[in-house]
């Protein structure tokens, strides 16, 4: 996230990926860790903002272009920095796609 970016704001990165196999070949079905994290000057606006990203993200799912076949929302951790003032929360989700 860039210095001095406008909150709230957000940012995330992968986490991990899993490729799931099954006996003999590649089921093409992959799991990804991703953690959306979430920067607010209050713990109720990081809160509030993280609400509407699970809403988003939680159980979502498509059939065309990549097909999504469901993402799990798995954790939500909320913390401060004090130093800086600001009220970072991580949301980790598993999202599982095929290739």
């Amino acid at each position: 996230m860039p210095q001095n970016a406008i909150l709230p704001a957000l940012s995330y990165f992968r986490v991990s990926t899993v490729r799931h196999s099954a006996m003999g070949a590649d089921c093409g079905v992959v799991s990804a860790r991703f953690q959306v994290d979430v920067w607010a000057d209050s713990s109720s606006s990081a809160r509030a903002v993280a609400a509407q990203v699970r809403s988003a993200l939680q159980r979502w799912s498509t059939t065309s272009g990549t097909v999504v076949q469901d993402i799990f929302y798995l954790n939500e951790t909320n913390l401060y920095d004090p130093q800086v003032k600001i009220h970072p929360t991580a949301c980790d989700f598993e999202v599982h796609y095929e290739e």
